[in-house]
């Protein structure tokens, strides 16, 4: 399987989760979304990964993505934000006891739409 086609399975997951109130779990299929998203667009750049990874670290991958895909100044910073924000979410779904509400998915699916449309998926 390629990370296009994780992206989109992970971004049709985070949608079905959420009109089932799975919320905890939207947000982390999302988080992935964009993930598989930004992993493929640096392999069509030729990015390569430390060795035994297939993909980046969660902690690179912002880094990564605007140093290394063509973004105009405004896309560099909306990209980086999203995809911080998105990696925060998750580990906040993931880890954490807080509520996460439909309002805190919605978000979390809307950041993960954006980093899609800048990455041209």
């Amino acid at each position: 399987m390629t990370w296009s086609e994780m992206a989109e399975e992970s971004w049709l997951a985070a949608n079905e989760l959420r009109t089932s109130g799975r919320l905890r779990s939207c947000v982390s299929r999302a988080y992935y979304s964009a993930y598989a998203q930004a992993t493929a667009s640096l392999e069509r750049q030729g990015i390569r990964f430390k060795e035994a990874r297939d993909g980046p670290t969660h902690a690179s991958l912002a880094d990564l993505v605007v140093t290394n895909l063509k973004f105009d100044r405004k896309q560099k910073y909306q990209t980086r934000r999203a995809l911080l924000s998105l990696y925060k979410a998750r580990v906040q779904a993931d880890y954490f006891k807080e509520d996460v509400d439909e309002s805190f998915a919605v978000r979390a699916l809307r950041d993960a739409s954006m980093i899609g449309r800048a990455l041209g998926e």
